[in-house]
């Protein structure tokens, strides 16, 4: 059985193996943070593909956006660290973004780091993303109730900080 964050679905068993599973696979399967945070993760992005969808982004690349806004010149170490996101999946989302001349990237003069700021381009999609953006936003608050909001983003960092703990970022 496989959880998907609403309940348990009926999952495929592969030849020679046997459909019961062990108490510490079932409390493996039931608590497991990495696979919750994931399913949620996935539920929640989904929200904002499909909002952001018309606009020819995903949210990663939205997020790069916002983030290269606040923080302009930022590299790819900074980025990396700040978003949580592997070197790959960085590479990839940049490369789609300065493809659609949302940021561009230059190299300053005896830097080994390539920095990225949003082009004018770029300021204009986040400007058309912001209502959408708010208005995926207030339908997932809404949907958490009183007080859901403030919750999660609490049990969210306390989890963020928790893991960056046990396992820091490679350096």
């Amino acid at each position: 059985m496989i959880g998907d964050g609403c309940g348990t679905i009926a999952a495929p068993v592969p030849n020679g193996y046997s459909r019961g599973m062990s108490s510490g696979v079932k409390q493996m399967e039931r608590e497991c943070l990495a696979l919750q945070t994931a399913m949620t993760a996935r539920a929640i992005a989904r929200v904002y593909a499909t909002t952001m969808r018309p606009l020819g982004v995903g949210p990663t690349q939205f997020h790069l956006l916002g983030t290269l806004t606040l923080y302009p010149d930022f590299g790819m170490s900074e980025l990396s660290e700040m978003l949580v996101i592997d070197r790959s999946t960085l590479v990839r989302n940049l490369k789609l973004l300065e493809r659609d001349g949302l940021i561009e990237s230059n190299r300053p003069a005896g830097s080994r780091t390539k920095r990225f700021a949003v082009t004018d381009a770029g300021h204009a999609l986040i400007a058309t993303a912001e209502p959408l953006w708010q208005a995926a936003h207030r339908q997932l608050v809404a949907a958490l109730g009183p007080d859901g909001l403030d919750d999660a983003r609490g049990a969210l960092e306390r989890l963020r900080i928790a893991a960056r703990e046990v396992a820091p970022a490679d350096g």
